[in-house]
């Protein structure tokens, strides 16, 4: 086995993680694009006669993570859209207050669904409806 030098896990700093004092005080919040598969392609059934005929698309999983208790909430959405988050938003506040938690901040990255209605370094009406503050990552906050 090949030494790995610079890279082995032992020669990296201290990982440092952050943990809020108290729950929903931040939401984490990210969208994922998955392909949605309709059948199998031809490499698993070995039949090149059947297609999906571009039926197969794009489903979005939007998650969030309370960054204290790590509690989190997922839901699928057919779009990547500001519609989208938003009414995600408003699941996670229904989700969140279901255990008893009120959300302060909200933590996305700059995705276009959250950049479009929920502004950078302002308040959304989203979140202002909802009373919470949106922050936007940064790269270096992402380590």
């Amino acid at each position: 086995m090949a030494a790995r030098g610079c890279c082995s896990r032992s020669n990296r700093g201290e990982i440092v993680r952050s943990e809020r004092e108290r729950a929903g005080e931040l939401l984490h919040i990210d969208c994922k694009k998955l392909g949605r598969i309709i059948r199998p392609g031809h490499r698993v059934t070995g039949d090149r006669s059947k297609r999906a005929k571009g039926k197969a698309a794009w489903l979005y999983l939007f998650a969030a993570i309370d960054d204290h208790s790590r509690l989190g909430y997922a839901r699928l959405y057919p779009d990547e859209t500001a519609a989208s988050a938003i009414t995600f938003l408003n699941a996670c506040v229904r989700f969140y207050a279901s255990h008893g938690i009120t959300i302060e901040r909200v933590l996305t990255d700059n995705g276009t669904c959250f950049k479009r209605r929920w502004p950078r370094n302002t308040s959304s009406r989203a979140c202002s409806v909802t009373g919470e503050r949106h922050r936007a990552s940064t790269s270096s906050t992402l380590t």
